[in-house]
């Protein structure tokens, strides 16, 4: 098999580049973890940026960049981490009680 049949198969079965599985699993982790810290106090919701549903998200909040938060109808997008995302969190619990 050439090289670029190779790659052409690969792309095939994992049609996301390597950067943007990082990312999704950066993002899955802490979500992962952030369901456990808030203990059911916060809804998540993960929705795919090429889907209908992500295309039309992006549409309403102006989403360009990837990957972005909306919390309170209000977009975030984590510039370094996922730690303002906590603050911003932890923001709207203690403003809720």
């Amino acid at each position: 098999m050439t090289t670029v049949g190779r790659s052409s198969k690969e792309a095939l079965q994992n049609p996301m580049p390597p950067n943007a599985i990082e990312a999704y699993k950066s993002l899955s982790d802490w979500v992962s973890h952030a369901v456990r810290r808030y203990n059911g106090k916060v809804t998540f919701q993960i929705v795919d940026a090429v889907s209908i549903e992500g295309f039309l998200l992006s549409l309403r909040y102006g989403i360009r960049k990837y990957p972005a938060v909306i919390i309170d109808w209000n977009k975030l997008q984590p510039k370094s981490g996922f730690g303002e995302l906590d603050h911003a969190i932890k923001m709207r619990l203690t403003s809720s009680v």
